[in-house]
């Protein structure tokens, strides 16, 4: 989420070198980048519930320390997170909720799927885990439908976009109530990181 769009074009490059040498690439812990991965033609991604966009392969690759496994953790606590679909964008507990209990705000992320249809928004933290696998599972289904490389291209560019517009109504309606709102900058990378790859395709 903090990286750049050379970066992520680096690691998109990356990625394809692999496909073109016929070798099975899961993306990890990419949450919902792994969209406009999937939408680039990388087929598969991780997404790690509660974990949010964030991978940290040396923890994976090591061995479980004694502490951890006497606690059953793999690593420290730490605040719950909530996956908000119209803002592609996983947040700390307390940036959801500020959003979540926001009167002007909580039709904008509303979840319509089944885990949450029949019940009240404010609760969506005590259900966070279902609601992040319904919700990945809804937004990964919906692209494969999609029947052309174009056309997961463009699906995922107009959610990008639909979600660009609702983190600007969520900046402006936290600070009109002085809360401080979370950043959403990757949503302006990861839109010029798909242009960017049509563009060279095209090229090509």
């Amino acid at each position: 989420m903090r990286d750049s769009i050379e970066k992520l074009a680096q690691y998109v490059d990356f990625l394809m070198m692999l496909r073109a040498e016929r070798l099975t690439v899961i993306s990890a812990r990419v949450g919902a980048f792994g969209l406009v991965l999937r939408a680039l033609g990388i087929d598969a991604f991780d997404s790690g519930l509660g974990q949010a966009e964030t991978c940290d392969l040396a923890s994976l690759n090591r061995p479980p320390t004694e502490r951890e496994l006497a606690s059953g953790k793999s690593r420290g606590g730490g605040q719950r997170r909530i996956y908000l679909e119209q803002l592609k964008t996983t947040l700390l507990q307390k940036q959801a909720e500020a959003i979540l209990t926001n009167t002007t705000l909580r039709s904008r992320v509303a979840c319509t799927l089944p885990c949450c249809e029949h019940r009240d928004i404010e609760t969506l933290v005590e259900r966070a885990r279902p609601h992040y696998l319904r919700t990945r599972l809804h937004e990964t289904t919906t692209l494969a439908k999609a029947p052309s490389d174009a056309m997961r291209r463009n699906l995922v560019h107009n959610q990008l976009h639909d979600a660009r517009e609702t983190a600007t109504l969520v900046r402006r309606a936290l600070r009109a109530t002085g809360a401080e709102p979370p950043a959403f900058d990757h949503i302006e990378r990861w839109m010029a990181l798909l242009a960017r790859e049509h563009q060279a395709s095209a090229a090509a």
